[in-house]
C-alpha cells in the first residue's frame, strides 16, 4: 500500500554557533504531530487538521502522487506532483485548520 507521510513543525531550528536567532535550514524537533495517509485512486484527506501552531510540513511519499492543501482540499492529478520516494517541506499559515489531500498519479 502506498503511503503519504506528513510531519508537522512549528518553527525552524536556531544555530547556536551562527549567533543568536540565526535560523538554520532544519525544523525544530520534536515534531508537533505526524499522520500517514493511504494513497488511492480518489482524493483522500488527512484525518485531522494540522495543529494550530504548524507552519512547516514535511511531506514524503513512497509512490508517485499529487497533493493539495486547504481547509477542505480535493487532490487532483493536476495538483502538485511528487515523485516516488520524494520528500519536500511546505510552509503553511498557522491557525488556519489546513489539511492535506493526496491522490495517485503517474
Amino acid at each position: 500500500m502506498a503511503v503519504l507521510y506528513v510531519v508537522e513543525y512549528a518553527q525552524l531550528g536556531r544555530e547556536v554557533y551562527g549567533g543568536p536567532g540565526t535560523l538554520i535550514q532544519a525544523p525544530l524537533e520534536p515534531a508537533l504531530a505526524t499522520q500517514n495517509i493511504a494513497i488511492g485512486s480518489s482524493s483522500v484527506q488527512c484525518t485531522n487538521p494540522f495543529n494550530d501552531q504548524t507552519t512547516l510540513v514535511l511531506v514524503s511519499t513512497d509512490a508517485i502522487c499529487s497533493i493539495a492543501f486547504g481547509t477542505n482540499p480535493n487532490a487532483k492529478s493536476t495538483n502538485h506532483r511528487m515523485a516516488a520516494n520524494a520528500a519536500q517541506f511546505f510552509a503553511i499559515p498557522a491557525g488556519k485548520q489546513f489539511k492535506i489531500a493526496v491522490i495517485t498519479n503517474s
